[in-house]
């Protein structure tokens, strides 16, 4: 069922012959299976696109694409309406609540993979998309929110990620190399501190304070000095850093 519509410019709407374009959480395969279509003919470092690959239907697709995520994750699509009411899916995303289902603290969601279609990329709907799992996290962890991670695996995702404004500002933290579908790509590690997570930091480790809000230092030259810690936030951090396989 759709939760609601994305918060487009009414010119955006216009142009594309659109209404709206409605957010629906747990989408049927139906729904999915242009998605995943095309992203089995595009050559990219999106981790979906390796189970999709591997399976012929779209409902093995989803299965496969589930099992890979090795986590509890929330997918959504993003399915744009026409003025004649026809529904056209343009694009998909996932949320997961932690960076892997072992990991043990809690504040630390992960905006995860997400896919616009070809046919309706340039339009600025990336944008959307985070800011609607942005609003996710806040809504699900509240006060408990510390920080949320996200990969950039595309140039022009990363544009949008590192020109993102609001109370929470990503930063580049690193980057980790994953393998997709035979290819080995370098993909930018960004993360967004939750003010009160900063607030913290500031009188527990001022170095990881200035790391996270402003991008200054360096985590290989910063974690030797930050394992061990005596604050819980502290600790929580570094183990974050080594689960997504940030690079030294």
């Amino acid at each position: 069922m759709p939760l609601h519509a994305l918060q487009l410019p009414p010119t955006l709407l216009a142009a594309q012959g659109w209404t709206s374009v409605q957010v629906v959480e747990g989408p049927a395969v139906r729904v999915l299976a242009p998605l995943f279509a095309a992203l089995r003919r595009e050559p990219c470092g999106h981790s979906w696109r390796e189970p999709v690959l591997t399976c012929e239907t779209a409902v093995e697709q989803l299965r496969a694409v589930r099992a890979a995520e090795q986590r509890p994750t929330r997918i959504f699509a993003y399915v744009a309406h026409g003025t004649d009411g026809t529904p056209t899916p343009v694009a998909c995303a996932a949320l997961s609540m932690r960076v892997r289902a072992d990991f043990r603290h809690d504040g630390f969601p992960v905006c995860a993979r997400a896919f616009v279609h070809p046919e309706h990329r340039g339009l600025g709907l990336y944008a959307h998309l985070l800011s609607h799992r942005l609003a996710a996290c806040h809504a699900s962890l509240g006060p408990r929110l510390r920080a949320i991670h996200l990969g950039a695996s595309d140039p022009l995702v990363e544009r949008v990620v590192a020109a993102h404004r609001g109370d929470l500002h990503f930063v580049k933290v690193g980057e980790e190399r994953l393998e997709i579908a035979g290819n080995v790509y370098t993909v930018p590690d960004y993360l967004a501190a939750a003010p009160a997570f900063l607030a913290d930091l500031a009188v527990q480790a001022p170095s990881l304070h200035a790391f996270l809000a402003e991008g200054e230092g360096d985590w290989a030259q910063l974690r030797p000095g930050l394992a061990g810690h005596a604050a819980r936030d502290v600790r929580a951090f570094v183990e974050l850093m080594d689960a997504i396989g940030v690079m030294p």
